[in-house]
């Protein structure tokens, strides 16, 4: 039990310290460490189904059916690397901007070898859908932008968080780039070294 705690929880750091940064997402790295389907599985239950379980068996059975023995040491390791790793990368980004830009693209390059390697059995007709992610991936930088034109800074930051933990979520797609996209990058992770709450 408490070899499986320490292990989500590094786990769980590795995913907090790539959300940090952008170019790799922790989706990329829980699917490398093989809990990418427990983790999205675990997200699910958290719906009607678990006031039903907690009618049914009280909090003993709330706690199976979030499965929080898996998710509670993994949101520890998230939330002290990603409160640590915060504070590295705004100075490492106002102090070697150069190097950690290309930090940053290694990171991206890396991660996108990563993800290939993992999967079993290429067909040709899957260029197709990475031809489309390809482009997507173009297009979002541009795209990004057109948040800011809300003009509610609460609801700006709202939206941007919204999209961020969505692409936090999938391998290979970075968060906090898109937060870097949208020029909210180092308004959030200021926000995260200062435990701004307003903002987070």
């Amino acid at each position: 039990m408490k070899r499986r705690f320490v292990e989500l929880f590094l786990k769980g750091a590795g995913m907090g310290a790539a959300d940090a940064v952008p170019g790799v997402s922790g989706g990329t790295i829980a699917f490398i460490t093989g809990i990418y389907e427990e983790l999205i599985n675990t997200i699910k239950q958290f719906g009607p189904g678990a006031f039903i379980a907690w009618r049914r068996g009280g909090w003993l059975a709330l706690a199976q059916h979030l499965n929080l023995a898996f998710l509670v040491p993994l949101l520890l390791g998230v939330a002290i690397s990603l409160f640590s790793v915060a504070h590295i990368a705004l100075w490492l980004m106002e102090a070697h901007p150069l190097l950690i830009e290309g930090f940053f693209f290694g990171l991206v390059a890396a991660s996108g070898f990563v993800v290939a390697k993992a999967g079993r059995g290429w067909k040709f007709w899957y260029l197709l859908p990475m031809v489309g992610g390809l482009l997507l991936a173009k297009s979002l930088p541009g795209m990004m932008p057109l948040v800011l034109l809300i003009g509610n800074e609460a609801l700006v930051v709202m939206i941007a968080g919204c999209i961020a933990i969505s692409a936090m979520l999938l391998p290979g797609v970075s968060g906090s780039f898109l937060l870097l996209t949208m020029g909210l990058y180092g308004t959030i992770l200021g926000a995260i070294r200062s435990f701004d709450i307003g903002i987070i």
